[in-house]
């Protein structure tokens, strides 16, 4: 990507490696054949806390790097290093013991996986209506918030490359901190998971509307706090209580659902961006939650209480 010029290229080129960047699952399947069930959290709780490093590390030498001339150069040229380093490294692993993770049985999972995500889209829509919508809108703020929120520390604060690549780190860093308070607020909330995701979904709108018109940056990174925490609770409550059996495999189908919500807004927010700049983050990342909030109080806190999901 760091030698092409033509924007339809750089297009392609980022398609095809998301397309083929299957290293988290790959790796899961190798440690599955390779090490003992006893081993297998252990082993993937390393992987997870090194993933977490890697999104403060990176971001801190990317935003270096990205300052210089020709910062995207270097930047494109590291990534290969990287991703060439572990393909050698891929290389040499030992394939005595691949009895589940061939080039077949790999391919075959892909097209399983693919037609399960297909199939969970045949959901109640007419019954789960509101609840479909909660997601979508929480998708659409949070996508846009994380996917941009450069704008907001440029436009508001000047702060350049490096700064953007301290803060990325930072925030990763709390987002990682406040999921393992997440254990903490289920023992508080007892039994109220109406009530838990009611309130996370309140303190999340008034941390992104804060954090949006933060009048400096130190107000900002205090602001991104509560936001992450709010984030953390509301995620894990509200994948509670769409994995209860009154749902059936309404979540299944709202993992689907993210995911194309996530790939579709960056098209539609790249519209409004070009005209509007950082007021288009704020209207994206506020607006949908304000109106995830009127559906959890007028419509969907009702039908939890109704399938007694207290």
């Amino acid at each position: 990507m760091g030698v092409v010029t033509k924007f339809q290229s750089i297009i392609i080129i980022r398609l095809i490696f998301f397309l083929v960047n299957q290293t988290q699952s790959i790796c899961k399947a190798f440690v599955a054949d390779i090490e003992t069930r006893e081993e297998h959290n252990l082993i993937y709780s390393k992987m997870n806390l090194l993933g977490v490093l890697s999104f403060i590390i990176g971001p801190i030498i990317g935003g270096y790097v990205f300052d210089m001339e020709q910062g995207f150069y270097y930047i494109s040229i590291i990534t290969f290093s990287i991703t060439l380093a572990a393909v050698l490294l891929a290389l040499i692993l030992p394939n005595d013991k691949h009895t589940e993770t061939s080039a077949a049985n790999l391919a075959e999972k892909l097209v399983i996986n693919f037609t399960t995500s297909v199939r969970s889209l045949n959901m109640q829509y007419g019954m789960y209506w509101n609840i479909i919508l909660m997601k979508i809108y929480v998708t659409i703020s949070v996508t846009v918030f994380f996917m941009k929120f450069s704008l907001l520390l440029k436009f508001l604060y000047n702060k350049g490359n490096i700064a953007i690549g301290y803060t990325y780190a930072y925030q990763s860093l709390l987002l990682f901190l406040t999921t393992l308070l997440v254990p903490l607020s289920e023992k508080v909330y007892e039994g109220q998971n109406i009530k838990r995701l009611s309130h996370s979904l309140s303190l999340l709108t008034i941390s992104i509307a804060n954090i949006c018109y933060a009048p400096t940056y130190p107000m900002y990174l205090i602001c991104f706090i509560p936001l992450s925490l709010a984030k953390s609770i509301f995620d894990s409550t509200f994948q509670n209580i769409t994995n209860n059996n009154s749902f059936n495999d309404l979540s299944k189908g709202l993992d689907t659902i993210t995911t194309l919500t996530s790939i579709g807004i960056p098209l539609v927010f790249g519209y409004f961006c070009d005209f509007y700049m950082h007021n288009a983050v704020k209207v994206f990342s506020i607006i949908p939650l304000v109106v995830v909030m009127l559906l959890m109080h007028f419509f969907t806190k009702k039908q939890f209480v109704k399938l007694k999901l207290n």
